[in-house]
């Protein structure tokens, strides 16, 4: 599986450097995320992200994600992902697709316990006008392993996701993103996300965001986040600073709480990102 990995990386991060143009303009980020749960457990995540504009229509996006997760003495859980979309646009109509494999172990004392694997296809369709972007996605998560405490073997989850962004001002923008999540244990959830970006100056934005209601594996593909736990998600708030030092970099840092069902997580996050032509 290793290898897999490393042969996945190497197509993706290497093989989007093709273009038909004289120059390409890619950029690369590294966002890194500490986690710090209410029951003594901590995260650690390590995540690289290389957006490649091949053309004015076409752009390639590629992740990989490292998360570690001390459970209690002796116990670890490792996930790693692999993600690659792209936006096609076609204005005032835009389409995003996305595809993520995520593969996790537990271990005790180094000795592995069992392990889970989860596909990810998510697709969306958005219209621009007059300052307005309107969009609908749908999700489709297969998660395989043991993924509760019942046992729990498979999971299957459908999510279908709303947009409403609102330009006021090139200072103010508003996003409204109803949810509905269906999963093959029964549960049907409903929420709605929220996020607010003020641009005091012209090099600092301040996002405010946060969601009510209730999700599970929750995908935002603006983000690239996936909460892929199979608790129910019941709220999540948070700030973001985006600092922008020049026409091409971004260094940004916030902090966000969420709760679950029986446990809540406060995640603080800094990362940096930079453009350039090759």
């Amino acid at each position: 599986m290793k290898n897999k990995y490393l042969f996945y990386l190497l197509v993706v991060f290497i093989g989007t450097n093709v273009s038909y143009a004289d120059s390409l303009f890619i950029a690369p980020s590294y966002f890194f995320t500490y986690g710090n749960y209410n029951n003594n457990s901590s995260s650690v995540s390590n995540a690289l992200y290389l957006t490649s504009y091949l053309s004015s229509r076409v752009t390639l996006i590629n992740h990989y994600d490292n998360l570690s997760i001390d459970l209690r003495k002796d116990t670890a859980y490792l996930q790693n992902t692999l993600h690659t979309g792209f936006l096609l646009n076609l204005y005032p109509y835009y389409f995003k697709f996305h595809y993520a494999y995520k593969q996790g172990e537990y271990s005790i004392s180094d000795s592995s316990l069992y392990s889970d694997y989860t596909n990810l296809y998510s697709l969306e369709t958005m219209y621009y006008q007059n300052m307005i972007l309107v969009g609908l996605s749908l999700t489709h998560i297969n998660s395989n392993g043991i993924l509760n405490s019942n046992l729990l073997n498979n999971q299957k989850i459908n999510q279908l996701t709303l947009r409403l962004d609102y330009t006021f001002s090139p200072s103010l923008l508003f996003s409204l993103k109803p949810n509905y999540t269906n999963l093959t244990d029964g549960r049907r959830l409903y929420s709605v996300a929220s996020r607010i970006t003020f641009f005091p100056i012209n090099s600092l934005a301040i996002k405010l965001f946060g969601f009510a209601g209730e999700r599970a594996y929750y995908f935002d593909n603006d983000l690239l986040t996936n909460f892929n736990q199979d608790e129910t998600q019941k709220s999540q708030i948070g700030v973001q600073l985006d600092y922008y030092p020049s026409y091409y970099t971004l260094i940004s840092a916030g902090f966000q709480y969420t709760k679950f069902t029986s446990f809540t997580i406060n995640y603080f996050f800094i990362g940096i990102r930079h453009g350039l032509f090759i």
